[in-house]
C-alpha cells in the first residue's frame, strides 16, 4: 500500500468515524454535562442549567442529567423546575436517595407536608438507619406540629450519626422553640466542633443572640464564622445586615472590600455585592459592581441579566433595552429575558402592551410564577383589581413562596379596605418567614385598617427595637400616633423617618398633616423648604410646597413650586395637572390645554387629564373637541365614571342624544353611587326627559347633602317648579341666585322666577 493510499483510506476512515460519533447522544450528553459543570465552577448557575438542560435533551434517559439540572435550578431557586427534574430522576433511579431526600423538601417548602412525610417513610422503610431521612422527617412533623414526634425523629438521627452538624443544629433550632437558649446555644457550639466550617450553626447562633438582644454577641459569631469560611460570601451579608441594624454603616464598605479580596472578585462575590446594593436601594453602587464584573467576565449571562435589572431601577431605558435585545438574539427562547422585556414595557408606561406579553407568557409557560406575578401588577397598574388578584393568586399557586405575592395581596385589599383579608396574606407570608419585615408591616397596616391599634404598635415597636434607623418603621410609628392624636410622639417618629431617608415622601406627607392638625400653617412652608434643602431632587416635596403655597393664597409661589416639581420630574403628572388647574382659574385657557396636552402625550393612560381637558374645552365653547376627548378616556376605560357622568352632561346640554345622556348617567351613578355631582347630573337629565317625581327626590336628597352648592338649588328649584309646587321653588331659585351661579343658569333661574311671579 502506497503512501498516499494509507492516508486517503485513513481520512475516510475518519470521516466515517466523525458523524458517528456527533450522532451517539452519550457522547454529545457528556460534552454537555462537562460544560455545565465549567460554568458551575465559575458560578455561572443560568448557563450550566442551559447545558445540563440540553444534555437531559439529547438524553432523555440519564438520570445524572436530570439529577444535575435540578440541583442548579435548586440553587437558581426554580422550585416547579428543580421539583420536575427531580421526579423525572427518581423515575429513572428510584435508588437515588438524594434526590429523594431533595423532593421531599421542596414538598415540605411548598407546605405539602403529607407528601413529603410518605416519601420520607418509604426512605425508612427500606432504610431505617438512614440519618438524613430522619433529620428530614422531625422538621416535617414539626411544621405538622408535632413536636415530640419530631424530637423523637431528631434524637434518632442524631444517635445514627452524633458527630453531624445539621442533626445538632436542628436540636439548637428545637431548643430555641423551647426558648430553652443556653441549650440552644450548647447544641450550636458542638454543631461547630463537629464541623466548624457547617455556616447553619453560626448563622443560628448568631440569630439567638440578635433574639436575646445582644447585638455585639451576634456579630462576633458571624465574624467567627467569616474568619473560618472566608470564602462564604453569605456570611458577610449576614454580618451586613447585622451592622446595619446596628448602625454601623462605616463598617460594611470595609466588610465588602474583605469580601472581594477573599473571593478574589469572583464574579459570584460581585454578583451578591450588587444584590446587595440593590436591596439597600443603592443601584448607582450595584451598577458599578456589576459592571466591573462584567469586564471580568464579559460572556456571564445572570451577570447581564442583573445589569439589566439596575438599568431598569435607574430608569437606564435604553440601556436596558439594548442588553435585553442582545439576550434575545442569543437566547430567543429564554423565559427569563421576555419577562425582563414585559417589565421594561411596564416601567416605560406601555402597560396594554405590558399586559399582551404576560398573557403570552404565562400561556407559553404556565409554570412560571414570576410571569403571574408580573401580570398580577401589570393589571393592578391598569386599574383592574380583580384580574390582578386573580393572577397574583395564580402565582402562589405555582410557587407557595413567591413572597412579594403575598404582600401584593395585601396591599390589594388593603386598597379595598378589606384589612381583614389584608392581615390573612400578611399571616401566610409571616407562617414561611417570621422574620419578613414587609409582612410585618403588612400586617401592623391591615391592624391599623381595622382600628387595632395595640397589635399593631406591638408589631411596629418590636421592628424598631431591631431597626431603630429603619424610615419605614419609624414613619409607620408617627402615623399609628398621628392616627391617635398622640401628636408630640407623632412629630419625632416623622422626624426621625425623615433623618433616616431625607427624600421620604410618605412621611413627609404625613408631618405635613400634622401640622395642618395643628393649625401650624406658618411653619409649613418653611418646614417643607427645610426638606427641599436636604432631598432637592425629590419632586413630591416641591407638589406639597405648591400646595401649602396654593392655601396661603400665594399662587405665584404655587405655580413656582409645581414649575420646580416638572423639573425635577418631567413625569411629574400632579404638577401637571395643578398649573392647568391655576391658568384655567386665571381664565389663561389656552395655556391650560396645552399644558394638559402636552401631559397625555406623555401619560396617555392619564384618565383624570382627559376628563380636565374635556371640561375645559366646554368652557372654550369647543363642544366637539370636548366629546372627543371624553371618547379618548372611555376608550381606555370604558366604565370611568367622572367622563361618562361628564359626556352625559355634555350630550344633555348641548343637543346630544338624551336617551344616550339618560344611559351614560346611570351607568356612572352605578360605579359612584355616592358621588353627589353624578347624581346631580342624572337627576337634571331625568328633568330634561320629563321624569320630574325620580328627579325631585335624588335632588331633595343632594340638596340636604350639599346646601350651599348654587347649582344644585337651581336644579331643584326647576323641577319643583315642573310639578307644581311654586313656593318652594321660589325659594330654591332665590337661593341658587344667593350663591351665585353661572351667567347661563343665572338668566334662567331669573326667567323662572319671573314667571312665578306673572303667575301669582
Amino acid at each position: 500500500m502506497s503512501k498516499l493510499t494509507a492516508i486517503v483510506i485513513l481520512a475516510a476512515a475518519l470521516i466515517t468515524a466523525l458523524p458517528g460519533c456527533s450522532r451517539d447522544p452519550k457522547v454529545r450528553r457528556q460534552k454537555y454535562m462537562e460544560s455545565g459543570e465549567r460554568y458551575l465552577q465559575k458560578g455561572d448557575l443560568a448557563a450550566a442549567s442551559i447545558q445540563f438542560r440540553n444534555a437531559a435533551k439529547i438524553d432523555p434517559g440519564s438520570a445524572d442529567a436530570h439529577y444535575r439540572l435540578a440541583t442548579t435550578d435548586i440553587r437558581l431557586q426554580n422550585w416547579p423546575e428543580a421539583y420536575r427534574e427531580l421526579s423525572r430522576t427518581v423515575e429513572l433511579d428510584p435508588k437515588n436517595i438524594a434526590a429523594i431526600l431533595q423532593l421531599a423538601s421542596l414538598e415540605m417548602a411548598a407546605n405539602r407536608s403529607d407528601d413529603a412525610r410518605a416519601r420520607l417513610q418509604s426512605v425508612l422503610s427500606a432504610d431505617p438507619n438512614n440519618a438524613d431521612a430522619h433529620l428530614l422527617l422531625g422538621e416535617v412533623l414539626m411544621q405538622q406540629g408535632e413536636f415530640q414526634a419530631a424530637l423523637d425523629e431528631v434524637t434518632r438521627a442524631e444517635q445514627l450519626s452524633p458527630k453531624n452538624a445539621r442533626v445538632l443544629s436542628q436540636l439548637g433550632d428545637m431548643n430555641v422553640l423551647l426558648k430553652h437558649y443556653p441549650e440552644a446555644a450548647a447544641y450550636y457550639e458542638r454543631a461547630l466542633q463537629a464541623d466548624q466550617g457547617f455556616l447553619p450553626a453560626y448563622f443560628n447562633l448568631a440569630q439567638l443572640s440578635r433574639l436575646q438582644g445582644d447585638a455585639e454577641s451576634e456579630q462576633k459569631t458571624l465574624e467567627r464564622a467569616i474568619a473560618t469560611n472566608p470564602k462564604a460570601i453569605p456570611a458577610y451579608f449576614r454580618l451586613a445586615a447585622a451592622y446595619l441594624r446596628a448602625g454601623k454603616r462605616d463598617q460594611i464598605e470595609p466588610l465588602l472590600s474583605n469580601l472581594r479580596s477573599a473571593t478574589d472578585n469572583s464574579t459570584q462575590s460581585l454578583l451578591a455585592i450588587g444584590d446587595f446594593y440593590l436591596q439597600l436601594g443603592q443601584a448607582p453602587q450595584a451598577k458599578k459592581v456589576l459592571e466591573d464584573a462584567q469586564q471580568r467576565d464579559p460572556k456571564n449571562i445572570a451577570l447581564r441579566k442583573r445589569l439589566m435589572e439596575v438599568h431598569l431601577q435607574l430608569h437606564e431605558w435604553d440601556a436596558a433595552e439594548a442588553l435585553n435585545r442582545e439576550l434575545q438574539k442569543s437566547q430567543p427562547k429564554d423565559l427569563d429575558n421576555r419577562l425582563f422585556n414585559a417589565r421594561l414595557l411596564l416601567v416605560q408606561g406601555k402597560k396594554a402592551e405590558a399586559v399582551t406579553e404576560l398573557q403570552q407568557l404565562v400561556h407559553d409557560a404556565p409554570e412560571m410564577s414570576k410571569a403571574h406575578f408580573t401580570l398580577g401588577v401589570a393589571y393592578a397598574e391598569q386599574g383592574d383589581n380583580e384580574r390582578a388578584i386573580n393572577s397574583l393568586k395564580e402565582s402562589l399557586t405555582r410557587d407557595p413562596n413567591q413572597m412579594p405575592a403575598y404582600l401584593m395581596l395585601g396591599g390589594l385589599y388593603l386598597s379595598q379596605n378589606d384589612g381583614k383579608v389584608a392581615l390573612d396574606y400578611a399571616e401566610q407570608a409571616l407562617a414561611r418567614n417570621r422574620s419578613f419585615v414587609p409582612a410585618i408591616l403588612l400586617r401592623a397596616n391591615a391592624n391599623l385598617q381595622l382600628g387595632k391599634y395595640e397589635p399593631a404598635l406591638t408589631d411596629l415597636r418590636a421592628l424598631a427595637a431591631a431597626m431603630p434607623t429603619n424610615p419605614v418603621v419609624q414613619e409607620r410609628l408617627g402615623f399609628t400616633m398621628l392616627q391617635q392624636g398622640k401628636y408630640p410622639e407623632a412629630e419625632k417618629n416623622l422626624e426621625q423617618a425623615l433623618q433616616a431617608q431625607p427624600d421620604s415622601v410618605v412621611a413627609m406627607t404625613d408631618l405635613v398633616r400634622l401640622y395642618a392638625l395643628q393649625h401650624r400653617n406658618a411653619q409649613l412652608v418653611p418646614r417643607i423648604k427645610q426638606q427641599i434643602a436636604l432631598a432637592p431632587k425629590q419632586s413630591t416635596f416641591y407638589e406639597l410646597l405648591g400646595n401649602a403655597l396654593l392655601e396661603q393664597h400665594d399662587v405665584a409661589g404655587a405655580e413656582q413650586a409645581y414649575g420646580d416639581a416638572i423639573g425635577q420630574n418631567p413625569d411629574a403628572i400632579y404638577s401637571q395637572l395643578q398649573l392647568a388647574r391655576i391658568y384655567a382659574d386665571q381664565g389663561k385657557y389656552a395655556d391650560a390645554i396645552a399644558k394638559l396636552t402636552a401631559s397625555l402625550d406623555r401619560h396617555p393612560e392619564n384618565l383624570l387629564a382627559y376628563a380636565f381637558l374635556g371640561s375645559l374645552y366646554e368652557k372654550t365653547g369647543s363642544i366637539p373637541q370636548a366629546e372627543q376627548t371624553y371618547q379618548k378616556a372611555l376608550a381606555r376605560n370604558p366604565d370611568y365614571a367622572p367622563v361618562l357622568n361628564n359626556l352625559a352632561w355634555l350630550y344633555s346640554e348641548y343637543g346630544g342624544n338624551m336617551d344616550m345622556a339618560l344611559s351614560l348617567a346611570q351607568q356612572a351613578k352605578s360605579k359612584m353611587p355616592d358621588n353627589t355631582q353624578i347624581s346631580d347630573t342624572l337627576a337634571w337629565i331625568e328633568y330634561r326627559k320629563g321624569l320630574y317625581g325620580s328627579a325631585a327626590k335624588s335632588l331633595q336628597d343632594i340638596v340636604r347633602s350639599s346646601p350651599d352648592v348654587a347649582l344644585y338649588r337651581y336644579h331643584l328649584g326647576m323641577v319643583l317648579l315642573k310639578q307644581g309646587n311654586a313656593a318652594e321653588a321660589r325659594a330654591a331659585l332665590k337661593r341658587a341666585l344667593e350663591l351665585k351661579l353661572s351667567a347661563r343658569d343665572a338668566d334662567d333661574a331669573k326667567k323662572a322666577l319671573s314667571e312665578l311671579s306673572q303667575k301669582m
